[in-house]
C-alpha cells in the first residue's frame, strides 16, 4: 500500500494513539464500561500503528492522502 499519512498526522497519531490505549486497556477512573474501553484501546492501537507505518486503511477507503504528494 502507498503511504497516505502525512507528517503532522503521524505526530498526532503518536500522541493520541497511546493515550487511547491507556484509557482503554488499563484500569483507570476516567472511563468505565467494558466494551467501550476495549473499543478505545483498539482504536488507539490502530491509530498508533497507522502512524508507525504511515498507512491508514480508512484514509485508503476514502481516497484521502495527507502526505502532500500530488498524484495523477
Amino acid at each position: 500500500m502507498k503511504r497516505n499519512v502525512g507528517r503532522a498526522d503521524q505526530i498526532i497519531r503518536f500522541v493520541v494513539g497511546p493515550l487511547l490505549m491507556y484509557v482503554g486497556f488499563f484500569d483507570n477512573p476516567v472511563v468505565s464500561g467494558g466494551m467501550f474501553k476495549v473499543a478505545l484501546g483498539v482504536l488507539g492501537a490502530v491509530a498508533f500503528l497507522a502512524g508507525v507505518f504511515r498507512v491508514c486503511p480508512m484514509y485508503w477507503l476514502g481516497g484521502i492522502d495527507t502526505t502532500g504528494m500530488k498524484t495523477g
